[in-house]
């Protein structure tokens, strides 16, 4: 019976610290953004995208040139300005596939792309107009067969790569923090992980 008791009190411990941790989560105010705009592309200009260093079938470092997806994102700030002044250093962003979008990328480009693994930027702009832009760049593929990178898809396949490129969500973070994630479909705000893990458990 005592044994009964003493796990009974834990487990209502356990579950006010969690219900305590989110609501401290849910007070602190992260001065976060409207999601406006997405636009994606794809190039293999080279006078718009770096060549990159690769190795050869017999083992040689050679150039090629990268066919790189770009999200082009803009952002709205939800306060006053004043609270986004240095956020041109601080932000940085992800795309975050969805389970579709993901199959389809390793499908038709060889690779989950959107892991970074053969390359990735991220480019923060603020404009005198206090908009966020973001550009996020991933490398598809290469021009030419190597050990490092496969090929790019063909034409065809990066245009159909291009029409589902906005099933997923992108990732806002202010110094590796979560401060929004929006829908690129719908450009709405989802639901923030912590919430969705605390729901989970």
């Amino acid at each position: 019976m005592k044994k009964t008791h003493i796990g009974l009190v834990c487990m209502l411990c356990f579950l006010a610290l969690l219900l305590g941790i989110y609501t401290i989560k849910k007070m602190k105010h992260e001065h976060s953004y409207e999601l406006e705009d997405v636009r994606v592309s794809t190039t293999d200009n080279s006078d718009v995208v770096d060549t990159v260093g690769v190795t050869d079938e017999k083992d040689r470092w050679v150039s090629v040139i990268p066919t790189v997806m770009t999200y082009e994102l803009t952002f709205k700030p939800l306060d006053d300005n004043k609270y986004y002044q240095f956020d041109e250093g601080a932000i940085s962003a992800a795309i975050e596939p969805s389970e579709n979008l993901r199959n389809q990328s390793k499908l038709k480009a060889g690779s989950n792309f959107y892991d970074g693994m053969y390359g990735s930027d991220v480019e923060v702009h603020m404009t005198s107009s206090h908009q966020l832009k973001v550009k996020l760049n991933y490398t598809v593929g290469v021009n030419k067969p190597n050990e490092d990178i496969p090929l790019s898809p063909s034409a065809q396949t990066l245009s159909d790569l291009k029409k589902i490129a906005r099933d997923g969500s992108v990732t806002l973070m202010r110094h590796q923090n979560e401060i929004g994630r929006f829908s690129l479909k719908t450009l709405k705000p989802e639901k923030e992980k912590y919430f969705s893990d605390l729901h989970s458990l």
